[in-house]
This record gives structure tokens, sequence and C-alpha cells, in this order.
């Protein structure tokens, strides 16, 4: 059956407007990616110059979030991970590549991997397809410079275990670490996991660590 005999029988609909065509629709994308954040992804605080404040910058040279995960967002992000969606991670990629400033031209996007159990369930790895996405956009390099050495789930953990869990959670592979490197992943959570990526990337010579994901996940 042909992809167009599929989207006539079967159409997509727009998580925001529910108009006809696409899982977000263009117009629908540029008022997400069109209203900033606004907050410092790590702390929360109101910020006007970035998405990480100056006394969160650190282990991050500079992080980035397209919004709140709530909404069509939550969707978005629900359907690419637990409804293997890959659509959805397409999009999450167009997300990304409209709020993500201008980088390095020597900068490397890396995903944070997906852990091989949900690989197999899925068919592919959410995160990893976003990158490659997003690198293809900007032009840059894709390397999968993380593997995973646990295959804990982060999902429903509290802050606690998901600390503990993230310091075991990643090894580097067998490709050099480069200078400049941007992680993607869908959603920000406590920040556990992708600041264990990044010290383990600084560890092994990484100078410059950028984040973009597609949502901030709150906590009450």
């Amino acid at each position: 059956m042909s992809v167009n005999l599929i989207n006539l029988l079967a159409p997509d609909y727009c998580y925001m407007c529910h108009k006809t065509g696409d899982i977000l629709c263009a117009n629908c994308i540029n008022d997400i990616t069109s209203e900033p954040f606004g907050r410092c992804v790590r702390c929360l605080v109101p910020t006007a110059r970035s998405q990480l404040c100056d006394q969160c910058r650190g282990v991050f040279t500079d992080a980035w979030v397209v919004g709140e995960r709530e909404g069509a967002l939550q969707r978005l992000v629900g359907e690419s991970k637990f409804a293997a969606n890959r659509r959805g991670c397409q999009v999450q990629a167009e997300l990304l590549q409209a709020i993500v400033p201008g980088l390095p031209d020597d900068a490397v996007v890396v995903p944070i991997p997906t852990i091989a159990r949900h690989v197999r369930q899925r068919g592919f790895g959410h995160s990893e397809l976003i990158a490659r996405q997003f690198a293809r956009m900007r032009s840059l390099p894709y390397c999968p410079l993380l593997e995973r050495a646990t295959n804990t789930v982060q999902h429903g953990a509290t802050r606690a275990v998901r600390l503990c869990q993230a310091k075991q959670a990643f090894r580097i592979g067998k490709q050099p670490v480069l200078e400049r490197i941007i992680l993607i992943d869908d959603v920000y959570t406590t920040g556990a996991t992708l600041e264990a990526a990044a010290r383990l990337l600084r560890e092994h010579g990484a100078t410059s660590v950028y984040v973009a994901v597609t949502s901030r996940q709150m906590l009450d």
C-alpha cells in the first residue's frame, strides 16, 4: 500500500489544532517555537538571554528546551517514545532546529542512547532518530559517542533513584570524543541523565557540552 493511500485512509491530525495533514502542522510548530520557554532549563528561574542561567553553567555550556511537557508536546514525546512514531521524532528535530541558536561549525551531535530493550520494542532509538535528523538539518556530524552501560529505566523513578542510576548509565564508545558536543534528548526531568553524560564526555576530552531537549518535565 502506498504512503499516499495510507494517508488518505488514515490521515494524521495535528496534536494541537486537530487539522488534517500532520501530527504537528507548520502553523502550530511556529506557535510553539515562537514562544520561548523563558526559564533556566536546570533550575527554572526566569532567564532572558538563554535557557541556562549563569549560576547553572558548569557541566553544561548552554542548554535549550522547546517547552514544558504538556499538551501537544506531551503527546508528541509520548507517541514518539511509547508508540514507535518515527514522524514524531522527526517533528521533534524540527522543533529543536527552530529554537537552538547557531552552534560552532565543529560541534558534533550526540544522542542520549536509548536502552537496548526499548530499541527492540520500538524498532529504533527515539533519541538517536531525533539527533540524526537535527544533525542533518544543521549540516553537523552525527556521532553516537555514548553507549548504555546499564539498562535501568528512569521513567517513574524518584529523584534519588534517578541520580544513582545515572552515575552508572553510560560508557564511551569506540570513537574519540571531540571538543564540542551537543547532546540531544526528548525530556529533561531532574537532569541526572544529561549531567552524567556531560560529565563523562568532559572527562574524556570535551571542552564544551551543549544540551537541546524537546520538553521539560515538571516535578511536584
